[in-house]
């Protein structure tokens, strides 16, 4: 009999092997959405973007891969502020779009791929809060899905206007490239030496003078990498980039024509430091950077300045300033991956000297 039993039981075993996976069913699919929002309701900066990350989540696994499209439906709020006594403000159909709205959750998997949402906050009203409802709204994989719709509330978050920061005791930490020269012919001046005709250096990014300029070195490649410390913490809100102006300094208004505009600039931050905080970029120890956010592909929009707004407030000493490529002449339509480079004459930075935290 114990043979007989062990027989019937290898058979058994067999035949489950050789089943198909239809015939392994776990039934209904319940899943939710996850947000990388770090509090229940989200205040966003104005007038600056905020991107969000969400993946899917399993709360009961699927038997089946799932593609799943991700959508906001306006149409719930009325439901919702019903149900819960609430009177959320109904969002305007151009206040989210989704840069990556499709996620993909393999079958007996907790988590899907990473999606991303950005709110355009300029589309906030000034006063009360939206009720984004995100929902999933197409399944390709498996019919019996459900998904908690997940309601992320969302208002402005108005501050004090930002200050431009005081950039006494500032120092250039790192920088891969500069070329100081006698630029008396073009009438460059140095506010700090007016002597002196001789600009390009690096600091002059930070010294407080449309006057003088930053140069590259001929022979240098772009991307360009500069460090430059505040000296303490601050709250940075806004960053103001000058273009040079011409063959003249920005004093000269007989010259309006910016030249070697930068296209794409990338800024990260940082409040500790060691060596120049460089690393493998080029450079000797590290940096905690943190915050990475990129301006372009026209960032000075062949003007003489633009003002720049973070996605969020930055707390930091360090900022790690990236000049990506250029537009060597007005009469370029893309920025040239050839040309080694360019020049700028400022670099000014907006905030506050205290921690700000949006509540």
């Amino acid at each position: 009999m114990r043979k007989i039993s062990f027989i019937i039981c290898i058979a058994a075993a067999l035949a489950a092997c050789s089943k198909s996976p239809e015939e392994y069913k776990l039934g209904t699919a319940r899943l939710g959405i996850s947000l990388d929002a770090e509090a229940d309701t989200l205040h966003l900066l104005y007038p600056a973007p905020r991107v969000l990350n969400f993946n899917v989540r399993a709360l009961s696994k699927a038997d089946a891969d799932l593609v799943l499209d991700l959508s906001v439906d306006p149409s719930l709020v009325e439901g919702y502020n019903q149900a819960h006594g609430s009177d959320f403000i109904v969002p305007s159909q151009d206040l989210c779009t989704f840069s990556r709205g499709q996620v993909i959750l393999p079958r007996f998997n907790e988590e899907s791929s990473r999606g991303s949402l950005t709110i355009n906050s300029e589309y906030l009203p000034e006063e009360g809060v939206c009720l984004i409802p995100l929902v999933i709204s197409k399944v390709k994989g498996k019919k019996d899905v459900e998904c908690e719709t997940l309601f992320l509330p969302v208002g402005r978050f108005d501050i004090p206007n930002a200050s431009m920061l005081d950039k006494r005791g500032w120092s250039m930490v790192f920088y891969e490239t500069e070329d100081p020269m006698s630029y008396s012919s073009h009438n460059f001046v140095r506010e700090d030496n007016p002597s002196s005709t001789i600009t390009g250096y690096a600091k002059d990014l930070i010294d407080g003078s449309h006057a003088s300029i930053w140069a590259y070195k001929s022979g240098s490649t772009i991307p360009f990498h500069f460090v430059i410390d505040l000296g303490k913490q601050y709250t940075i809100r806004q960053i103001d980039l000058w273009a040079q102006r011409g063959d003249k300094h920005m004093e000269d208004a007989t010259n309006t024509v910016p030249s070697r505009q930068c296209a794409t600039a990338v800024f990260e931050f940082a409040n500790t430091l060691s060596g120049d905080g460089m690393g493998d970029l080029g450079g000797n120890g590290s940096a905690d950077w943190f915050g990475r956010e990129t301006f372009g592909p026209d960032v000075l929009k062949n003007e003489i300045s633009n003002s720049v707004y973070l996605s969020e407030l930055r707390y930091a000493r360090y900022i790690r300033f990236t000049y990506v490529n250029c537009y060597y002449t007005a009469a370029d339509v893309a920025p040239r991956t050839t040309y080694f480079g360019g020049a700028l004459a400022e670099l000014d930075f907006w905030g506050y000297d205290q921690k700000i935290e949006l509540k």
